[in-house]
């Protein structure tokens, strides 16, 4: 339903709120509504498509600043699944970006690694230059995630 969606994007609103003002818990109600939500989402059309996609990918960052690393993966793998099953490009390199960063601090290294250079490769396909200059360390010198995440705004 289209309420559905209006539902979703006003909890990550919401958290984002929550979570620019340190309030952690109110921060992870909101995130756990707008997954709940999404849980469920069907979309029909590129808009909703984009905004579901949207959806994970602001959830996914939110919860890597709430070091919580596994909700963040799995918010970003099911972004990455429905980007795969439309054959779309949209928010692809830095859905894999937020991935390897989260990969980072479950401490799977190898995993990190892969994802990043999956990252950099798209980010030149797709020209996405902010995300090339933070992807511009080699594989071997990973920073901290905690450092990149930070750097999201």
């Amino acid at each position: 339903m289209a309420w559905d969606l209006y539902a979703i994007i006003g909890n990550v609103g919401m958290a984002s709120a929550y979570l620019m003002r340190q309030d952690r818990d109110q921060a992870r109600y909101y995130l756990g509504e707008a997954t709940s939500y999404l849980t469920n989402f069907e979309w029909h059309d590129e808009s909703s498509f984009q905004r579901l996609v949207w959806a994970r990918y602001q959830i996914a960052l939110m919860y890597l600043k709430l070091e919580q690393p596994q909700q963040a993966l799995t918010n970003v793998e099911a972004a990455l699944r429905v980007v795969k099953h439309r054959a779309s490009l949209y928010l692809i390199d830095v859905l894999y970006e937020v991935k390897g960063l989260g990969e980072q601090a479950l401490l799977a290294r190898t995993a990190a690694k892969r994802s990043l250079m999956i990252a950099k490769t798209l980010a030149l396909v797709t020209h996405n230059q902010a995300l090339q200059e933070r992807l511009n360390v080699t594989t071997d010198d990973l920073p901290a995630w905690s450092d990149q995440v930070n750097g999201f705004s």
